[in-house]
């Protein structure tokens, strides 16, 4: 790994003195709102000293093309300027044989990537491949989203897979799908970009356009009620997900959102800070109405532990997902079962873009509270309380679980847009997976996870102590 404190420039890079390699990099023009950067050039890149014009090059041109997005919008930048390769000796001659940039190569080379970011002033940047990813957000450990707002860099960066990989057929299927809508959301938020600045600057801009209701008062959990209803009267499954948390020494599920269809949420709150408490028996009460009634079929993502936390908590015991209903924890499992991780944040980086990093929501109020209480019993704060907001939600989610992890603490409005979004991914997972999943099968891995979930907490004891002694 490159120091830091080595000088850069390609005075000082590996490749330099490579004969038959060359500077690809084309003049950034400071009008253009969008900024590509690669890893680096490739043998016909090298060849003809322009960038992106090889296989990877060109497939990259058709798909960006097929969004609306042709070469003429971007600005191009690499990582690395130059082709990284060494002289080999084949049978009967001596060829340039391509390799991954060094950490030197890749140090020397940051200070005409950074000079090329700050020249384009472009509101949207492109990233293609990890160690181009890494090279731009300075990091050794990429976050999980693949969507971002970056306050270093001023700018909504995107991180996609390199081209290669999918030219080199190792991406296929999901991974492909996930590569053209994050693509498709680039040229969405460039359309949208060009007159409307905001939507670009504000990470969850998307989530916030969406009809997310806040229902804190008996009349609106009536008029709720009945929209909801009527969705359900049309053959819709409806959307449920609860949020808990720990009121003085009582455990307490404090709202429940519903989501009848893609786009729209209710989120209902019954106890909280900012709440007439007058007011929190009646929606309640509504709450318990719908989820106890069977005619109103239901979806949810890893339900059992929602149904389990309302009967536990509030006595609420949830009719008409056990039979006919649909958990996308379970749907996603079984349409993409090659996949590692199936929780609702994972299936937006992979399937909805527009999602990217909407769990993000709650991390600043989370921090905040979590400061004070930490203040108040006079401990140190963490590192993290200066670091990224990647940094934050690693360490709420973490090492900082305890302390931080209190959706009590939000806000209504984060809360609407948090519990909104939850229900609404999963009502979009529910409408697209409805069809490849037969229900009976639906219906027994419904059935089979309250199983499993009752066998973590009342199954034997692990011992761990004979384990050790078998390993």
């Amino acid at each position: 790994m490159a120091a830091k404190s080595q000088p850069r420039g390609c005075e000082h890079c590996t490749l330099h003195d490579i004969d038959g390699i060359q500077i690809v990099s084309s003049p950034i023009k400071p009008n253009k709102e969008i900024l590509l950067v690669g890893q680096s050039p490739g043998a016909e890149e090298n060849k003809q000293g322009i960038e992106l014009v090889g296989p990877a090059g060109q497939w990259w041109w058709q798909e960006a093309e097929a969004v609306g997005l042709p070469r003429k919008l971007w600005n191009i930048a690499n990582a690395n300027r130059c082709f990284p390769a060494d002289w080999t000796h084949g049978s009967y001659n001596r060829y340039l044989k391509m390799r991954n940039p060094s950490a030197l190569e890749m140090h020397c080379c940051s200070v005409y990537l950074e000079e090329a970011i700050q020249k384009a002033h472009a509101k949207q940047i492109v990233v293609l491949g990890q160690m181009a990813a890494k090279q731009v957000l300075k990091t050794r450990s990429l976050p999980t989203q693949r969507t971002l707002w970056s306050d270093e860099l001023q700018a909504r960066v995107y991180l996609l897979d390199h081209p290669a990989f999918f030219v080199r057929g190792y991406g296929q299927g999901p991974r492909l799908d996930a590569f053209r809508a994050l693509l498709k959301r680039v040229a969405e938020d460039y359309a949208v970009g060009v007159t409307q600045q905001s939507h670009i600057d504000d990470q969850f801009d998307y989530i916030r356009q969406q009809k997310y209701q806040l229902v804190v008062t008996k009349k609106q959990a009536l008029a709720a009620e009945e929209v909801i209803r009527e969705y359900a009267a049309a053959g819709e499954r409806i959307l449920f997900d609860v949020e808990w948390d720990i009121f003085g020494k009582e455990r307490r599920v404090f709202a429940c959102g519903f989501s009848p269809r893609p786009g729209m949420s209710f989120v209902f709150v019954w106890w909280h800070r900012e709440l007439d408490p007058a007011e929190g028996p009646a929606v309640l009460e509504v709450v318990r109405r719908l989820c106890e009634d069977p005619a109103i079929v239901k979806a949810a993502h890893y339900g059992c532990s929602d149904v389990m936390a309302l009967a536990e908590y509030e006595d609420i015991h949830v009719k008409g997902y056990r039979r006919g209903g649909h958990d996308t924890n379970l749907s996603e499992f079984l349409r993409f079962s090659d996949e590692r991780s199936y929780g609702l944040s994972a299936v937006a980086e992979r399937r909805f873009p527009k999602f990217s990093g909407y769990g993000m929501l709650i991390i600043p109020e989370l921090m905040t509270a979590a400061k004070k209480k930490l203040e108040k019993a006079g401990t140190k704060l963490p590192k993290p309380f200066n670091g990224t907001v990647q940094a934050q939600e690693n360490w709420v989610y973490g090492a900082g679980k305890d302390v931080a992890l209190h959706l009590r603490h939000l806000s209504l409005d984060t809360l609407r847009l948090y519990n909104g979004a939850d229900c609404d991914l999963g009502k979009r997972i529910e409408s697209g997976n409805r069809k490849h999943v037969p229900q009976n099968l639906m219906d027994l891995y419904i059935d089979l996870g309250f199983v499993l979930s009752q066998m973590e907490t009342n199954g034997p004891l692990y011992d761990y102590e004979q384990h050790a002694k078998l390993l």
